[in-house]
């Protein structure tokens, strides 16, 4: 299991506990770093990086007014803006082709992708270098080496997501089957009839595909039994899907990929999903820039070093968590629980639209406020809002008129910040620590 408050690990061997994974089981030394080291190192680095992002006038729009030698510290990186994976498509729009965030010319690069982003596409640039998606080291830790084979059902056609696993492959001497994603199952029986041919070691895709080709294999009489591997990007794999995987000899193992960078984390074996290399993690109140406390949920926020496509704090719209491993393990970089939902939080109520980073304002403008959520309910009587406050034990005989004060403060703040009236509930526990500030329950 995952330890820090409440989130747990699905786990990825299969069978009894895996051993305690070793130094040798690395790619390089970097992942074995102290804590300390890589963080030393990666803000040695951001100054550099942002006078060379600057070249590209969005970078400097987006950076004014802030020295690039000023910009050191966690709590300097906390000062710039946070740009939103939902706005890239916009800025693209009003500054074709990459919305002034790509130093280089589009004619510079070796692929260009156009990766779903809701309703709209995201153009994202492959540079000419080798895994310049990050995802060498995810493969390396699922176990694949050199001269493994690796069939890969995730999809080539204009997204990312088939050459990020490709990449990896050539990155580790692999040869990779660009199989593509398969519906129908004449479409699985060609892959089955692939991986009978060439018996591959592993199988990057979705995990409700690699169970269904697995069932299908079993249901057919056919021999996959060389797949010893599932490479998945998911970030956060239904557990039932993973369990039944795993019954059938397949060891699965997650990555957290967001599609303009590569895979951010991966699964190692040891619980958790491992933070990437060359990159910098902030989890932040969703709506805002502002990080949370220790062990809280919130928006995972990205800093990546490549100098052909930087970026600088972008919200990947997903929530997550710090985690710690279930075991002592050799890779020593953060751990996060994977995807937890939905950062991008907002509603209607009535004729107000209401966002997460009104109800983050309102839970700054109350420290009493440990955690909130404003619930969005379906009533007899109609629809109400009813704001959720976790607060500590009082003490002392005043509990009932202090918490009383309070609820009427912030029923106050509520109403000028989010323009809506609601009932205030003032707990001690029970609320949920999934990042989530704003919850539409009605039906």
């Amino acid at each position: 299991m995952v330890t820090l408050t409440a989130f747990r690990s699905s786990g990825s061997r299969t069978g009894a506990a895996a051993p305690e994974l070793a130094a040798a089981d690395c790619l390089d030394d970097r992942e074995t770093a102290s804590r300390e080291e890589r963080e030393q190192l990666l803000f040695s680095r951001l100054p550099h990086l942002l006078r060379s992002a600057r070249v590209a006038r969005g970078w400097a729009w987006l950076t004014n007014g802030t020295l690039p030698g000023d910009v050191a510290s966690r709590a300097a990186l906390a000062r710039l803006p946070v740009l939103r994976r939902g706005d890239l498509a916009a800025m693209q729009a009003g500054r074709p082709p990459f919305g002034g965030l790509v130093p280089e010319p589009a004619g510079s690069f070796k692929r260009i992708f156009a990766n779903p982003a809701g309703a709209r596409l995201v153009l994202a640039p492959e540079a000419t270098g080798q895994d310049s998606w990050l995802a060498g080291r995810a493969l390396h830790a699922a176990g694949v080496r050199k001269g493994d084979v690796v069939i890969n059902a995730l999809p080539y056609h204009l997204a990312s997501t088939g050459f990020i696993v490709d990449s990896a492959c050539r990155t580790l001497g692999s040869p990779v089957v660009p199989a593509g994603p398969a519906e129908f199952s004449d479409e699985l029986d060609l892959r089955i009839e692939i991986i009978e041919h060439l018996m591959p070691t592993a199988i990057a895709g979705t995990g409700e595909l690699v169970l269904r080709l697995l069932d299908r294999a079993a249901a057919t009489g056919r021999d996959v039994s060389s797949l010893g591997i599932a490479f998945l990007t998911e970030g956060g794999t239904d557990p039932a899907t993973r369990a039944l995987i795993q019954r059938r000899g397949v060891d699965v193992f997650d990555t957290m990929l967001v599609p303009e960078i590569g895979i951010v984390a991966f699964e190692d074996g040891a619980g958790g999903f491992v933070l990437n290399e060359d990159l910098i993690a902030e989890i932040v109140h969703p709506g805002t820039g502002e990080p949370v406390a220790p062990g809280e949920a919130g928006e995972l926020v990205i800093t990546s070093f490549d100098p052909h496509h930087p970026f600088i704090r972008l919200g990947t719209g997903q929530l997550t968590a710090e985690c710690l491993p279930d075991r002592p393990a050799a890779r020593t970089n953060l751990r996060l629980a994977g995807w937890l939902g939905s950062a991008e939080q907002q509603a209607r109520f009535g004729e107000v639209s209401i966002s997460a980073a009104q109800i983050a304002q309102l839970r700054r403008s109350h420290p009493e406020l440990k955690r909130v959520r404003l619930s969005l309910r379906q009533t007899g009587a109609g629809e109400e809002a009813v704001l959720c406050g976790l607060i500590e034990e009082e003490t002392g005989g005043e509990g009932d008129a202090q918490r009383a004060a309070l609820a009427a403060r912030v029923a106050a703040s509520l109403a000028r910040i989010a323009r809506i009236a609601g009932r205030v509930e003032l707990v001690h526990e029970g609320l949920p620590n999934d990042g989530r500030l704003v919850s539409d329950e009605r039906v």
